[in-house]
Order: C-alpha cells, then sequence, then structure tokens
C-alpha cells in the first residue's frame, strides 16, 4: 500500500487520510456514525482529479451511492471543491476540464449505473434502448395476467397430478392465492442471487435426498446442530446457577442431586457428534418433579424460589428443543424431504416459466424493474462462455468499463446485495474499490441486503493493506456530544457481539469523539424515561407492555402517554431555553421546535402522537403513507368514476348522489328505490325518469340532470384519458373548488392534485381506460401501498418532525427522542406455512392433503431460527442507527405496565459481571427497551433511583461497568403525573379575546348597518337537526332518555373511548354482554313445546354445535338449568302452547324527534327512524298478540336486600321505554291490539308484566 505524506495544514485524522490517501489495494473504510465519511470520499476523489503525478478525469470514477439524494449530494460537494480549486487557481485548464466533465461523471446509484450499461450495449441481450422504468402497481397488475394464465393452463392439462398436488398443499380453502403467492414470493427471492434459475433448483435439490447417506450430509444438519447444542449451553447455565444457590447457605440442598443429575444429561447431549446421536439423547433427558421441601425445614423461601425459577426455564430451554427439532426420527425427517422433493420440484419450475412469461410480457412493453436493470446488466458483464456456477468472469462490454475506471468507489457497502456485488466486481481489477460502510448500519434486510459481504471483508482485510485488501477504521464521531457518545457505546459494548449482534463492539467499533467545539454545559446526559401504565406506588403490579399494533385499547393508551409524557419534556425544553450550539453561528441559541425528532420503528403511533401535540398546541409534522385513500374527497372521487364506468354499481352510484357532486335526500334516495325494490339502482333511477306520476318533479329534473351529465362523462371516458376526464368532471361539477371551501381545503387540494397526478403516471403505463385506472388504484390498495395524505405543510418549518428510524439514517437533529421503546419487534416473518432464506432456501411444513394434517419441518426450524437470529442482529442495529441520529439530546422513552416487575426483570437478566449482558437475556428480548433497561440499570447513576423505588443496587456489577464514565438520567413518570397534560387552547383563547377587547370597536353610521349585524347574528333554525342522529337504535334511545346518573347511563358512560382488540386475544371468559347474545342465540333456534324437557334443550345445543351456529365453548357457557325454569314458568307455558310464534323480528319505526330525545328544542318536529329487534312475538289461546323480551342481567348482591316486588318495579321502570315501544311499533305496524307484553329475567325466573 502506499499513502502519501499528510499536509502540515491539512485537518484530516490519521485514519481520515489514510482513506483519502491510501492507494495500491482494495480498501473498506469502516465508517462509524458521524465520522465524516461523506468528507472523505469528496476528498479523495479531488485528490485522485488533481494528483500532479497522475490525474484523473472525474468521469473516470465510479461512484455508487445507496440513494438518488446522496448522488445528488455527492456531485454538489464535488463540484462546489472544484469550484474552490478554481478560485485558488482560476487558469487550471485541467479544473476547467473536471468541471465540463462533471454532468456526465458516472456518480449515482447502482440502478441509475446499470440504466446507462443496458442502454449502451442494448443490442448484446436485445433489448429497446427506449426501454422505462415499470410502476410497481403496473408490475403487480401484469404479473396477475401472467399468474392468472399460467394457472389457467396448468389447470387444463390432462393427468397433470404433480400440479395439483401442489395446489392441495400450497393453497386455501375457497382459492389458490396462497399458492401465487408462494410463487411470487420465490421469485422475489431468487432475484437476489446472481444466477436465480440456479437458486431455485439448488432448493428443489435440497429435498432430494435419496442418494444422501446420512442425514449429516444434509446441508441444514450442522447448522441445526450448532444452534441446539448452543441451547443446551445456556440451559447449563442456567442450571449452574441454579446448583450454585442449593449449595449456599440456607439453599434447597434437596434439590443438589437432581439438577447434578440434569447438568451431567446436558453435558452428554454437547458431546454428541452427530444428529443420530443427538437424536437419541434428547429422548433419554428427563426432568423429574423437584423433591418438596417444607416451611420446616430451614431454607430460605427465596433461594428457594430463585432455585427453582432458574432450574424451570432451563428445563422449557431443552423442552424446546426436543418439541423443535426431535420430535421425529432422523429417518423420518429424511423421508419428509423425498416426500416433498416432487412438489418443490413443481413448484421451482413454475418459478421459472413464470420469470420466462414476465420477462417476456415486460420486453413486449419496453419496460424494466430495478432487479431486470442488475441482472441485465450482470448479463452483460458476464462471459457465458468461460464462466461456470462457481466462477464468473468478463465478458468484453465488463473488460471495457475495467481498463476505462480508475476507481470504483462504493457508498453504503453494507447495505449491497450478492448481485450488486457481483456487478461491482466484474469492473473492478482487483485492487481499485473502495467500499465505505458501516454494518452497525445495515438495516435494510427487507431489501435482501447482504451485510455478511461487509464483514467477509472486514475480517479478510488488515491494517497493513499487504494481504486481501487494506481496512480503515473510522471511530472518531464529529457529529454528537461525548455525552451522546458515552451513552451508545454504553449501551452496545453490553450488547454487541459475533454471536448475538454477528459483530463484536470491540475498541475498533467504538464512537470516540471528535467535536470538541460543544461547550461543556450540564443537563445532556442521556435520559431514559419509563412511562408506568401501572399504579404510582413503588411496588405495583403489571407486566411490560408487549404491543404489536395500533388497533387495541392498550396500545392507544400507550401512544397517549407517551405523547405527553414527551410534550412534557418537550414543553420543559422550549420554556427554559434549552442551549443548543448552532454551527453557523458558531455560538449557542435556544432549542426551537425545529431542532427536535421523533424517532420510531414504525408510524402506527404516529397519528395519535401528532393528535396529541396539536391538543397541546406544539406544531408536528410527519410523513404519513396512510390516510390518503381515506380522505372524503378520494373517495368521492372513486365512486364518481366507478360509476361512470359502470353505473350498474349500487354503492358507489348511490354514494354519488348523496354527495355534494349531486346532492340528493336520504328521502330522495328512498323514494328512488321504491321504484325498483329488486333491481339495481340505477334501473330504479331510470325508471324514475319515466314516471308519468307529477307527485316528484323535483327529483325526476335531478335524475334527468344526472343522466345527462352521466352520458357525456362516460362519452368523455370512451375517447379521452383518465387525466383529461377527471379535469373535465372538476370543471363541469365545481367539486375541486368545492374541496378547498370545505374544513382543510388546502390539505384536500393538495390530496386532489395528488390523484390527478397519479391519473397522469398511470398514463405512462402500458394500460389505458378508466377500468383499467380503477383496478390500478384497487390494487395499490390491496397492497397497502397507501399514498399517504399530500404535503400541505413542509418539513422546514418551526415544527416537531416524526418519523421512522429508517427515514433518518444518515440525518442528524439536535434533539432526539426515541419513543414506542417497548414496542414488540415484528416477528411476521417467522410465521406461516412456509419460510424464505437467500441462502437456506425454502422451508416447508409437510402438508399431506390426503390425510388432511400439517407440521413443521425440522428444516422449517433451522430456517426459522437462522431468521431470527439475523432479525434480532438487525433490530440491534436499527437501535444503534436511531441513538446515534442526536448531536446534543437523547431521550429514549418506552412504556411498561408494572414498574416494580419490570425493573425485577431487567436486574435478573443483567446478572453478570462482564461487559456483555447474558446472551440469553440480549437473544430472548422483545423489544428495545429490554436491551437498554438492563444495560442501563448497572450505570452508577441508576442506583440512587433504584434505591428510591425499593432496590438495593447490583453487588455483582463490576466496578468497570458500574463507574463506566457515560452520563444517565432515569425518569419514572406515573400514569396520573402526565394523564392531564393541558391543552393551551385555552389560553390561546384568552389571549385572542385580549387582543380583540383591546381594540374598541368604531360606531359605523352606514343604511346597510342593521341588515349587515342582522346577518352577523343570523344563526342557523334547525341546529338540532345537525345535533341528533336522524337514525337510532332502541338501546341507544332507551339509554339517552334516562337519567344522566342512572344504574345504565353509568354503566356504558365510563367506558373507554379506544377500540377494543378481538375479544380472542382478550380472555377465555364471556362478558355479560357476550353471554347475552348467546342465550338470545338459543332461544331464537330452540324448540318450544309442551313436552320440552332437558333432553329436548340439550339436544338442540348438540344441533346448534353441529351446524356452527355455536362453538363448543359457547354452548358450555349455557345455563341450561335457566332455559328449564323458563319453559316450565307461567309465561314460558303459554308461549310452548302457542301455534303462532315469531322470533328475532326486526322492525323499522318512525318516532318524533321530541318524543326522542328530551334535548330537542325546535318548535317543528322531525322524524328519527328507529331499528331494533323483538324476541318474540306470540299469540295465545285467544289468538291475540304478546311479546316477551329476554333479559340475562345478572341480579346479583347488589339486590340481596330488596323484595321480590322491589325487583320486579325496578327492572319494570328500567325496561318500561324499551317495550312500551316494541308494543307502539308492533301494534302500529300490524295494525291490531296488544294484549300484553312481558320481560323476563333468566337469573331468578322473574316474569315482568309491562
Amino acid at each position: 500500500m502506499e499513502i502519501s505524506p499528510k499536509p502540515p495544514e491539512a485537518f484530516w485524522t490519521e485514519d481520515q487520510w489514510k482513506a483519502i490517501a491510501a492507494e495500491g489495494n482494495n480498501i473498506l473504510v469502516a465508517a462509524a456514525a458521524g465520522s465524516g465519511k461523506t468528507a472523505v470520499l469528496v476528498e479523495r476523489i479531488i485528490r485522485k482529479i488533481g494528483d500532479v503525478n497522475e490525474p484523473c478525469d472525474v468521469d473516470r470514477l465510479l461512484v455508487v451511492t445507496f440513494t438518488n439524494a446522496a448522488a445528488a449530494e455527492m456531485r454538489q460537494r464535488i463540484g462546489e471543491a472544484i469550484e474552490k480549486k478554481l478560485e485558488d487557481n482560476p487558469r487550471s485548464l485541467h479544473f476547467q476540464r473536471q468541471l465540463s466533465l462533471l454532468h456526465r461523471a458516472q456518480i449515482s446509484t447502482l440502478h441509475a449505473f446499470c440504466m446507462n450499461v443496458i442502454r449502451k450495449y442494448y443490442y448484446l441481450v436485445d433489448i429497446d434502448p427506449n426501454f422505462r422504468i415499470l410502476d410497481d402497481t403496473e408490475g403487480e397488475l401484469i404479473k396477475e395476467e401472467i399468474l392468472d394464465d399460467l394457472f389457467e393452463e396448468e389447470y387444463g392439462k390432462d393427468h397433470n397430478q404433480s400440479f395439483f398436488r401442489l395446489v392441495d398443499q400450497y393453497s386455501g380453502d375457497r382459492s389458490d392465492d396462497k399458492l401465487k403467492q408462494l410463487l411470487l414470493n420465490l421469485y422475489t427471492f431468487s432475484r437476489s442471487h446472481p444466477q436465480p434459475f440456479n437458486w431455485l433448483e439448488e432448493i428443489a435439490n435440497n429435498y432430494q435426498v435419496t442418494d444422501v447417506a446420512s442425514i449429516d450430509d444434509v446441508y441444514w444438519v450442522q447448522e441445526a446442530m450448532t444452534h441446539v447444542k448452543r441451547q443446551a449451553t445456556f440451559a447449563k447455565q442456567l442450571l449452574n446457577k441454579a446448583k450454585s444457590l442449593t449449595e449456599a447457605v440456607d439453599g434447597p440442598e434437596k434439590y443438589l442431586a437432581l439438577i447434578t443429575n440434569e447438568l451431567a444429561q446436558i453435558e452428554k447431549l454437547n458431546a454428541c457428534d452427530t444428529w443420530q446421536s443427538l437424536y437419541d439423547m434428547f429422548q433419554h433427558v428427563t426432568f423429574s418433579r423437584l423433591p418438596s421441601i417444607t416451611k420446616k425445614e430451614a431454607v430460605d423461601p427465596l433461594l428457594k424460589e430463585k432455585a427453582k425459577e432458574l432450574r424451570d426455564e432451563a428445563k422449557k430451554v431443552i423442552s424446546d428443543l426436543q418439541t423443535a427439532y426431535f420430535m421425529q426420527s432422523p429417518a423420518d425427517v429424511m423421508e419428509d424431504l423425498q416426500a416433498m422433493a416432487p412438489s418443490m420440484d413443481t413448484l421451482t419450475k413454475l418459478v421459472k416459466e413464470f420469470s420466462l412469461r414476465f420477462s417476456y410480457e415486460k420486453k413486449e412493453k419496453g419496460v424494466l424493474d430495478f432487479a431486470d436493470l442488475e441482472h441485465i446488466c450482470l448479463k452483460i458483464f458476464i462471459n457465458e462462455e468461460t464462466s461456470t456456477t462457481n466462477k464468473l468472469y468478463p465478458s468484453e462490454a465488463a473488460l471495457d468499463y475495467v481498463h476505462y475506471f480508475s476507481e470504483i468507489l462504493i457508498d453504503e457497502y453494507q447495505d449491497t446485495n450478492l448481485v450488486q456485488e457481483t456487478i461491482l466486481m466484474l469492473i473492478s481489477n482487483g485492487h481499485n474499490a473502495f467500499m465505505v460502510g458501516d454494518v452497525k448500519q445495515s438495516i435494510y434486510r427487507f431489501r435482501l441486503a447482504e451485510p455478511a459481504l461487509f464483514m467477509q471483508k472486514y475480517k479478510a482485510f488488515d491494517l497493513t493493506g499487504d494481504q486481501a485488501g487494506l481496512r480503515i477504521d473510522l471511530a472518531k464521531n464529529f457529529r454528537s456530544r461525548k455525552e451522546i457518545l458515552s451513552g451508545t457505546n454504553f449501551i452496545f459494548k453490553q450488547l454487541m457481539d459475533e454471536d448475538v449482534a454477528h459483530i463484536a463492539y470491540d475498541d475498533a467499533a467504538e464512537l470516540k469523539l471528535g467535536n470538541t467545539s460543544y461547550p461543556d454545559l450540564e443537563g445532556y446526559e442521556t435520559e431514559l424515561i419509563l412511562v408506568n401504565k401501572g399504579e404510582s406506588v413503588a411496588n405495583t403490579s403489571v407486566s411490560n407492555s408487549r404491543d404489536t399494533d395500533l388497533d387495541t385499547e392498550e396500545d392507544i393508551e400507550t401512544s397517549r402517554l407517551e405523547a405527553r409524557a414527551m410534550i412534557k419534556e418537550i414543553k420543559e425544553l422550549i420554556t427554559t431555553s434549552y442551549p443548543i450550539f448552532d454551527k453557523a453561528l458558531n455560538t449557542t441559541r435556544p432549542v426551537t421546535y425545529r431542532d427536535i425528532v421523533i424517532l420510531m420503528r414504525s408510524m402506527p403511533w404516529a397519528d395519535t402522537i401528532m393528535e396529541e401535540f396539536k391538543k397541546s398546541g406544539i406544531p408536528v409534522y410527519a410523513e404519513l403513507s396512510t390516510g390518503y385513500f381515506e380522505a372524503v374527497e378520494i373517495k368521492m372521487m372513486m365512486s364518481l368514476l366507478k360509476t361512470i364506468d359502470n353505473p350498474y354499481q349500487d354503492i358507489p352510484l348511490a354514494a354519488l348522489l348523496r354527495s355534494p357532486l349531486i346532492n340528493m335526500t336520504e328521502s330522495e334516495l328512498a323514494i328512488i328505490r321504491l321504484h325498483n325494490e329488486k333491481g339495481s339502482y340505477y334501473e330504479a333511477l331510470k325508471e324514475v325518469i319515466t314516471e308519468k306520476d307529477q307527485e316528484h318533479q323535483a327529483l325526476k329534473k335531478k335524475c334527468e340532470d344526472f343522466i345527462i351529465n352521466l352520458t357525456a362523462w362516460r362519452n368523455k371516458a370512451r375517447t379521452g384519458s383518465v387525466s383529461e376526464l377527471i379535469w373535465q368532471l372538476w370543471q363541469d361539477t365545481g367539486f375541486f373548488d368545492y374541496a378547498g371551501g370545505m374544513p382543510g381545503g388546502k390539505q384536500r387540494q393538495a390530496n386532489l392534485r395528488s390523484f390527478y397526478d397519479r391519473a397522469r403516471a398511470y398514463e405512462k403505463t402500458s394500460f389505458r381506460g378508466l377500468f383499467r385506472f380503477l383496478r390500478f388504484i384497487e390494487r395499490m390498495q390491496e397492497r397497502g401501498d397507501d399514498l399517504g395524505i399530500a404535503r400541505a405543510l413542509g418539513e422546514q418549518e418551526d415544527v416537531v418532525r416524526i418519523m421512522t428510524i429508517h427515514k433518518s439514517k444518515g440525518l442528524e437533529f439536535p434533539v432526539v427522542f426515541v419513543a414506542g421503546m417497548n414496542k414488540a419487534f415484528n416477528r411476521q416473518d417467522l410465521r406461516g406455512d412456509y419460510l424464505l432464506h437467500k441462502t437456506l432456501g425454502l422451508g416447508s411444513k409437510r402438508i399431506d392433503p390426503d390425510l388432511r394434517v400439517a407440521y413443521p419441518t425440522v428444516q422449517q426450524q433451522v430456517i426459522k431460527q437462522r431468521i431470527a437470529s439475523e432479525s434480532l442482529a438487525e433490530e440491534m442495529r436499527v437501535l444503534y442507527v436511531a441513538l446515534t441520529r442526536a448531536k446534543e439530546k437523547l431521550i429514549l422513552i418506552g412504556t411498561v405496565n408494572d414498574a416494580d416487575k419490570a425493573l425485577t426483570k431487567w436486574m435478573e437478566n443483567s446478572e453478570t459481571s462482564d461487559w456483555l449482558l447474558p446472551a440469553i437475556t440480549r437473544e430472548k428480548a422483545a423489544s428495545f427497551l429490554d436491551w437498554v433497561a438492563p444495560a442501563v440499570c448497572r450505570h452508577h447513576h441508576a442506583y440512587s433511583f433504584l434505591v428510591a423505588m425499593g432496590y438495593e443496587p447490583f453487588s455483582h456489577t463490576s466496578s468497570e461497568v458500574a463507574n463506566d464514565h457515560s452520563k444517565w438520567q432515569l425518569k419514572l413518570l406515573n400514569k396520573e403525573e402526565i394523564g392531564g397534560v393541558e391543552s393551551d387552547t385555552s389560553s390561546q383563547e384568552h389571549d385572542f379575546n385580549a387582543l380583540v377587547n383591546h381594540f374598541k370597536a368604531i360606531p359605523v353610521k352606514s343604511e346597510d348597518h342593521s341588515h349587515v349585524i342582522s346577518q352577523l347574528e343570523w344563526t342557523y333554525p334547525f341546529r338540532d337537526g345537525t345535533t341528533h342522529k336522524a337514525k337510532q337504535s332502541v338501546s341507544e334511545l332507551k339509554r339517552l332518555l334516562q337519567d344522566d346518573y342512572s344504574e345504565a347511563v353509568m354503566s356504558t358512560g365510563f367506558q373507554s373511548k379506544y377500540a377494543e382488540r378481538p375479544k380472542f386475544l382478550q380472555r377465555k371468559s364471556l362478558r355479560p354482554a357476550e353471554l347475552g347474545t348467546i342465550m338470545h342465540t338459543v332461544m331464537q333456534h330452540l324448540t318450544f313445546s309442551p313436552h320440552a324437557d332437558r333432553d329436548t334443550v340439550i339436544s338442540d345445543l348438540e344441533r346448534m354445535v353441529a351446524i356452527n351456529m355455536l362453538t363448543t365453548e359457547e354452548a358450555e357457557q349455557v345455563n341450561v338449568e335457566w332455559i328449564l325454569t323458563f319453559l316450565q314458568s307461567d309465561i314460558g307455558t303459554k308461549l310452548c302452547h302457542s301455534s303462532d310464534i315469531y322470533r328475532e323480528v326486526p322492525f323499522s319505526y318512525g318516532l318524533a324527534a321530541s318524543e326522542a330525545y328530551h334535548t330537542w328544542t325546535e318548535q317543528e318536529d322531525a322524524i328519527v327512524f328507529v331499528q331494533g329487534m323483538m324476541d318474540v312475538i306470540f299469540r295465545d289461546d285467544d289468538g291475540e298478540l304478546i311479546v316477551l323480551d329476554y333479559k340475562t342481567d345478572r341480579i346479583g348482591k347488589r339486590f340481596t336486600h330488596l323484595s321480590d316486588e322491589q325487583i320486579i318495579n325496578h327492572f319494570k321502570e328500567r325496561y318500561r321505554y324499551q317495550i312500551d315501544l316494541y308494543s307502539r311499533a308492533l301494534a302500529d305496524t300490524w295494525r291490531e291490539p296488544i294484549k300484553a307484553s312481558y320481560l323476563y329475567l333468566f337469573d331468578g325466573n322473574y316474569s315482568v308484566p309491562m
């Protein structure tokens, strides 16, 4: 290696200079966060093009970046550096030439470089050089059509049993969509490999084991054995801890012999060297019952309980291994693989056929996707005559680039995949690759990035560069204060190692202070804020939060609490003028909102957080990717376009007619439907026009005008483009202007413009026409590709910004909040019938459609473990990216359900004297908080916090860890402390009113004065109609008309306003309301007969279970005694003897608004549409009508002091309005009197006449 001396005036560090000046071999620069890698890259380029001895033109350098924005920034910086050189030497022809060459310099993403290669060598691969990039949604539609055609052909083939079996195995009950998705996933995965078809063939070959001599020769077995032994070692460590407790003073010595025996068994497991021997040993591993220890024995109960917990945990580790890997013998495992081989062969052949057809279709349409750019470029660069599967040689085209480029500089190298690596290495001369990156910031696994490529070179290259290449570590961070760096180091020295994180956080990886310009002030320690959802006392009892989605009450509450905690902190920062250093001013200044960013792993909480911030008067901005298609103006446009495409779609047509575009009333819509009750709504609308009756002339005119416009619009849709149609619709209806006048009009118009732009973009695809556009949009919605509400507020305004950690990569902010630290890691990719891995291939369940059974295979478990391990390592890297974004202040915030239990668990999980937390603690973590909190609890700044919480500081933490020089502050915020964060609205209103009162009104004498005043003081005369619902249920009306403090109202008045999680996730026991629903279902279908008895009831229940009317669990909850008692009661006997019974009778009834609402104040009444359901109507022996309503209300202890008469009067009063309304509705509807109405209470057998 050659490194020119550093000039005396150079301000670069030694390592930076080495990265700038080193020549002679491949170079890998491991650039830590904030180490100035972009500046180093630019300087290296400038020095190369300005080298006096060997000057290089800027276009002879290939500079590859990860994003277009990074490429643009790099080009700009290089241009500025060249211009600076020209300022120093205006007559330099060389630098003038470089400035003119800059526009053609290869500074771009790899995809852009590949595109240039293809356009240059298109004739070698028979590609139209005028190709365009395929839109994602367009690509999905093309794939869908190809798959439909492919499957239709396969279904039509004779004797195609292998395909039919594949469909049986991997399709759902009603469609083959799951199999199609598997095929698409395999196709996508294959495209991350340089030779996709070879990878697919390898997948099929991995299941062909007939010629394999032993299971130990199967490719995944050694990895499985390594994992099993590693887990067994964890179990051994746990048992050793338990053993030491049994040997302690007052320890549970009775456990010693048993635990010693179990340790010996695990030793034997670790000594096995074949899968068969491991299997045999696992069949004999036993964990016997621990001997009992009585209270009379001199044993410390805490030591006993702790030893038992450790032993139980070890037992679970071994039990999980047995379940995952050793439920089948090696012979059975081999039989599974071979049995699945034909299906895997058929599947991979289908994927290859799909790939060929998709490529052909893209070629016909003149389009390429991003994966095509890489693969076609690779095809151009590979010499197919000399290359083999294991070794690729460059083609003449590749050699042209080898000779042309002086150096290849690759930014963000840790995010490169195998295809990209192959392309770049084919055009390298073997010693001119300059690679920059930080494997600790590799967070794009979902894009199939391959951080292992970086690590391979990191280990192969050395600090001298005399071997495979030169490794340079840029560890100095010029971004952040020392408090940020020391805090980050303290965390990751405890988390990252080769086993768990796949990288060691050693001295070379540690962040080192590079920026000494920050003033030495207090108050910049890193904060960990714990929001406690439990009670405000120190010792509460709720477990850690494990939220994953924003569709549960608990999760919404958590996001609100964290938002309020952040509001509290931000207000304190702003009001105290928290000082931050402004590099441009070279001094400190007070923090502003734009200096603050909130980072989250994902954005589901963003809406809730923004809502809380806005309530508190804090300006906030987030670039959301949801909400666009739910915006009312977009829904209206979609309804209009769907109606134009096909007016026989009832729902879009009705929505359009009711919308402000047509503005029909509900009554008019009902009249239209009455003209044709069974046909389509469009036919009914046309019948209104042809009606000769003069009764609905105004409606008829509306319908005629609508049909005329619709006909014109449909003609326009057939002859013009979609974007022209949309523009015409806005002109004809004035809808764009109307949207601007709605609340939030600026945002709504931005959304509409975005919709128009989407239509313009659609017209550049291979599809045409309104129908395909609507399918295009629907496909986007199905894929979850919400466009996000169009921007109406910019990022650069003085607002707090919310963004994902991924979005923040490469950015820096003075103050950073990392929120949602308790949110559980996403483990979705570990579920399903199959798992895919880029190197291990496809791991599938064994699915036998004949026996209708499916179970996980050992191969699937191995892949599951690898994916879980890689996911966990990436989550650590995501956390590292989050913590290294902060320049001056870092605040971590997470929520726990119980601070006491959480702290106890964290302290147990950090029981080690080593720097690294125990591997099992790190591997079993379910959230960022499970890593950070145990680590911080070992710091001496946590000691006073822990003591205040009633805990003893750790005696086992080494002094080196405990006395680390990082600075931490721990805060515990109880729910009550932050639940009442006040909005600034009241103070803002006070300020506004004070300002208005300050300026006295000036009397105006004008003829129009009284008219103006009357207009200003005018109020809408029918305001009640805007605040009361036009449609209500009987139960809701009953509640509204009860006293505000009645029992029924109070029972619902304090229910949470948040959404509830699905019932199957909440609990196994049933709520009273759920029990009531079950009882009503049973009574609806029960046999009412004079001879009904217990056998009849039980038989009816069994019948309901058999036809899936009830689940077995629900049937078990039915109180048969209640039903039998009812059947034997007076009202039950009358019912059983009736020959005319009506059950669960729905009804609709018009009720005067003044009667329905006690808050109705208008003189002019209105009609409220009331809907309900009557339990039973029957005729007695005299043929007269009787109304019966069942209630499952619990009588309970609260009525024990009341007599039966008092109980009956209580419920009679409670339900009088409801039963009276039933009777009125029935009498008016059936036009006959009601003889009697009854309420029956199952609990207590009360028949209540109403």
